[in-house]
């Protein structure tokens, strides 16, 4: 699923967010919607979200994913975030705090699929 620079999409039965430029509060709520159908197709997984080309988000953006994220709380074992600056790893795990769900960093993606988490 692509909305403008973001992608989601499933792999390795994961869902994976990829972030690119600024991701507003529009496309993310596109993304999220996408996001939960693979979710609720999946059960139980891990979320990995890459990072690493994200340049700035949308407060409402962010507040549409804890949003959504708290509500698959059950569903998500584990949050992969991929590389990122600081800020975003930190508004990360807020919103990771927030859901109660776990979080780990990697810095490449295929360290994100590769790897089993439980």
């Amino acid at each position: 699923m692509e909305a403008k620079g973001s992608q989601v999409f499933e792999k390795s039965g994961k869902v994976v967010l990829s972030l690119q430029g600024i991701h507003t509060e529009t496309e993310a709520a596109a993304c999220t919607a996408e996001a939960s159908r693979l979710i609720r197709r999946l059960g139980r997984c891990e979320f990995v979200v890459d990072l690493r080309e994200l340049k700035s988000y949308e407060p409402g953006a962010r507040t549409l994913w804890q949003d959504n994220l708290a509500l698959f709380r059950k569903s998500i074992h584990t949050v992969t975030m991929v590389g990122g600056s600081a800020l975003a790893r930190m508004t990360g795990a807020a919103v990771c705090l927030y859901a109660g769900i776990k979080m780990r960093l990697v810095q490449t993606l295929e360290e994100a699929v590769r790897e089993p988490t439980k």
